[in-house]
């Protein structure tokens, strides 16, 4: 579990695909971390210029649990974008 005392729920460390959806675009990312209340996403901004702060998307992430032994399938829902980090400020690529 990654601590930040910023945050409202606790978030888990994680290796997943997500299926990200905006307008027609569709794209797969890598999941870095989740929690109740949001996931963080990998991603090069220059890459995905249209995925900007306030952005509704359409998520879904792959095999959740799975990892653990608790395959509960495959996790849809609605998302928007809060924050945008470069990888350079947060020291990950």
């Amino acid at each position: 579990m990654i601590d930040d005392d910023r945050r409202k729920n606790p978030r888990v460390e994680l290796m997943a695909q997500v299926q990200v959806t905006r307008d027609a675009d569709v794209h797969i990312l890598r999941a870095r971390d989740v929690s109740r209340g949001g996931m963080f996403l990998s991603g090069s901004p220059d890459v995905y210029a249209e995925f900007v702060s306030g952005a509704d998307l359409d998520v879904v992430l792959f095999g959740a649990g799975a990892e653990h032994g608790d395959d509960l399938g495959d996790v849809t829902a609605r998302a928007r974008i809060v924050r945008v980090v470069p990888s350079s400020a947060d020291g990950r690529k």
